[in-house]
């Protein structure tokens, strides 16, 4: 017991584990692969029409196994030890490798630099996951060569036989790292055999690679030899940083002072009465391993780039509360946080009471998702028109979805629902049936797959026949937000969502006609006047000096709110800016705020910040 207490152990074999436990924990509360998923939307189908292309060109294969890998990420804690062990095993065959080179006690530790990396890489969520099984892969053919290349002939073939299989698994690029970290590698031949193995590796690799570039695979010569992963659109490509390069460099790098280590122990061995400290190595690399796992997650990870995953994926759940806690808690505006505030604020029926409980910056223009026909928005533009029940508009964004994310489970099955609301029962099939093959969501399968086989059961759906009711009919597409909710409340007077919606775009743009306008209406949808409507009839009120209507009674809440507003507004009274931090705590959320201070004052989203452009006080 008292040998498992000794300070070589506690550095060699408890603070490793301890750092392997806290991985995992980083893995499942900061990473949290369930958001990875969500973002990346990886697909994975069963057929061989989905798995040939993947085999047809450098990197597929590793592309198609990261794809059925990620689909573990749909689920938080499957997700994370499936990570841990890909990070695990690099680990492992890293350490492996070391010790081939040197038997040290400190290998495991340096170990930790590449599995570190594996895991803190991923904290940006374009990461492709691609890199991670390619070096996973790369490992495994060092290993496999240090193992059966004992001469110069099966070394040569061995190493030969797993470029090959390397550049087809992995690409261009992993195959450079596999030849510079095949040099330092074990290996038992001597002098001028090891000299022919040093100028084979290096000369093979170039000419093979020139040679399947333009014989073999359509290769462009930008990526001939530094291919590492797709290339996708850019608001979902990653772009290579330092720390990426570090973890590609790292293998070789680790291998080569490995290499220097054991010559320079060599050299040291007729020494025998030189004591040297068994603990300073454990000490240098373990604090190597925490100052590259520190700064490599301070560089990489990104908390308002993590909220602004997890406001989409808490929205698309409907989960109001951590959508609102990840959108209001960004450092910096984001305009889809914004959209997922509103979306999920209507899907819970809370979007009138809550609407300003965001900084609306952005305006009417939050309430259009497809305002400049972004494709990064696709998913969100179509949630947000199958919420309000424009179907054919929701449709459409749906399937943009797919030009993005090709078998995409969450477009999929939006388009199974919007093609029952519509009645294409034969488009709601073939989906099913595509579903039906995936690894996830066969329980959506076996809910949607009775209403086509039989669709008369479609009738007793209370959400496709509300969704269907809402349909506006004879019309061509509307450009403006406004009058597409105009069109839609005209085929549904029922729609409350939509009236909700449009009495919010008349408030966002201070238009007091429109508003008092329908504001009549508001019996037909609400049981008590909203304090946000009541807010903006005093505040009308005030600016143009036209009373409220008789028939429309306010608070006595929302009265000495407004009352307390202006009071205090009067003691800032030509401190516009003082007067907007002062009383943000107290009224930020409210329509009186907004109006006073939010427009038309902070635009694309820039604050004002000359006193003189504020309207006066």
């Amino acid at each position: 017991m008292s040998m498992n207490l000794k300070p070589e152990n506690i550095l060699s074999k408890f603070i490793p584990a301890v750092y392997l436990f806290l991985a995992l924990i980083y893995l499942i509360f900061i990473i949290q692969p369930e958001f990875i998923f969500h973002h990346v939307q990886p697909p994975f189908i069963y057929s061989n029409l989905f798995f040939s292309p993947f085999l047809k060109y450098p990197g597929g294969p590793a592309e198609l196994l990261a794809n059925l890998i990620l689909q573990m990420f749909y689920y938080r804690l499957a997700g994370s030890v499936v990570f841990f062990l890909v990070a695990f095993f690099i680990a492992w065959m890293m350490f492996q490798l070391l010790n081939s080179i040197c038997k040290s006690k400190s290998n495991r530790i340096w170990a930790l630099i590449p599995f570190s990396l594996t895991i803190i890489l991923s904290g940006n969520y374009n990461f492709p996951f691609t890199v991670n099984v390619s070096v996973l892969f790369l490992l495994l053919i060092l290993l496999v060569l240090v193992k059966t290349g004992k001469n110069i002939i099966t070394g040569i073939l061995i190493f030969t036989f797993g470029a090959v299989a390397l550049y087809w698994f992995a690409g261009s690029g992993y195959l450079l790292v596999f030849s510079a970290a095949s040099l330092f590698i074990k290996s038992p031949v001597k002098n001028w055999a090891k000299i022919t193995y040093s100028v084979y590796v290096p000369v093979f690799t170039i000419l093979f690679m020139l040679l399947a570039a333009n014989f073999l695979f359509a290769v462009s010569l930008k990526n001939q030899f530094l291919w590492f992963y797709e290339q996708k659109a850019w608001f979902m490509s990653y772009k290579p940083s330092p720390v990426f390069i570090i973890y590609l460099v790292s293998i070789p790098l680790l291998l080569a002072a490995g290499k220097g280590f054991a010559l320079f122990q060599n050299r040291k061995k007729e020494d025998s009465q030189k004591s040297e400290s068994k603990l300073l190595p454990k000490i240098v690399a373990l604090f190597v391993v925490f100052a590259v796992a520190g700064l490599s997650h301070f560089t990489t990870f990104n908390s308002d780039a993590k909220k602004i995953v997890e406001a989409d994926f808490f929205c698309y759940s409907g989960n109001a509360e951590k959508t609102a806690k990840a959108a209001t808690s960004l450092k910096e505006y984001n305009f889809s946080a914004n959209l997922n505030y509103n979306l999920v604020m209507s899907k819970t029926g809370n979007l009138t009471e809550n609407f300003f409980g965001f900084l609306q910056i952005k305006g009417a223009e939050a309430m259009q998702p497809d305002v400049e026909f972004a494709s990064q928005l696709s998913f969100i533009a179509s949630d947000f028109y199958y919420d309000l029940g424009f179907i054919s508009e929701a449709r459409h964004w749906a399937y943009e979805s797919l030009v993005f994310y090709p078998y995409s489970i969450r477009a999929m099955q939006s388009l199974v629902k919007i093609h029952l609301v519509t009645g294409e029962y034969k488009a709601a099939e073939k989906m099913l049936r595509t579903l039906e093959k995936v690894m996830i969501g066969r329980k959506f399968v076996k809910e949607f797959m009775p209403y086509v086989t039989d669709t008369t059961m479609v009738a007793a759906n209370k959400e496709l026949m509300e969704k269907r009711s809402f349909i506006p009919s004879e019309y061509e597409l509307n450009p403006s937000i406004d009058g597409r909710l105009r069109e839609l409340l005209a085929a549904n007077g029922n729609n409350k969502k939509v009236f909700e919606f449009l009495m919010l775009f008349y408030l966002v743009n201070a238009d007091a006609e429109n508003f008092s306008a329908m504001v009549v209406n508001a019996p037909d949808y609400f049981s008590k006047t909203p304090a946000v409507y009541e807010e903006a009839l005093l505040m009308f009120s005030a600016r143009t000096g036209q009373p409220i209507r008789e028939n429309i009674k306010i608070s006595d809440e929302t009265q000495n709110r407004y009352n307390s507003f202006v009071q205090k507004l009067e003691q800032f009274k030509g401190k516009t800016r003082l007067a907007r931090n002062a009383l943000y705590a107290e009224y930020g959320k409210t329509y009186l705020y907004f109006l006073q201070f939010v427009y038309p004052n902070i635009q694309e989203p820039e604050i004002v910040t000359d006193e003189n452009e504020y309207p006066a006080i």
